[in-house]
């Protein structure tokens, strides 16, 4: 689709209970993101890791998910096939750093990590970038620190 949107939101893990390229659902969600929108990504915390097993195991004692293969560690893993995965902070920079999104992360009540992706850094490297080659082709050369804090 063309259409663009001010917010694109994924929130309760989506970003791992999708199970598709992570990296790829963030460059789509960049996409068909305005120029000056917001991209908002979930996760579970590492903190949570218990509270989310023990509802994973309940799960499984009611038959809604295959038996918990407990010699697995770091993602939940059911003997059926299915997985539970996260996406940790230091992860999602490293998905977010090729696509020149101002990224910031908070994390709350040690459950939950948010992601907030903010697409006007890019259109800022993008005026800059236009303007540095420009400049060099022509030779012409002015003060920068106008629009940076330097």
């Amino acid at each position: 689709s063309n259409q663009l949107f001010d917010i694109v939101v994924c929130i309760h893990n989506g970003i791992s209970a999708f199970h598709v390229n992570q990296k790829d659902l963030i460059q789509e969600s960049i996409r068909v993101n305005r120029i000056v929108g917001t991209i908002l990504f979930s996760s579970y915390s590492d903190k949570f890791w218990k509270h989310r097993l023990e509802w994973f195991q309940l799960q499984s004692e009611e038959g809604l998910l295959g038996e918990i293969d407990y010699e697995k560690t770091g993602v939940i893993v059911c003997k059926d096939g299915f997985t539970a995965t996260i996406v940790s902070s230091n992860y999602f920079i490293e998905l977010t750093k090729e696509f020149n999104v101002e990224t910031r992360i908070v994390e709350i009540d040690e459950s939950s990590l948010f992601f907030r992706g903010s697409l006007l850094f890019k259109l800022i490297f993008t005026i800059v970038s236009v303007i540095l080659k420009r400049s060099f082709n022509e030779k012409i050369f002015f003060d920068f620190s106008y629009f940076f804090d330097c």
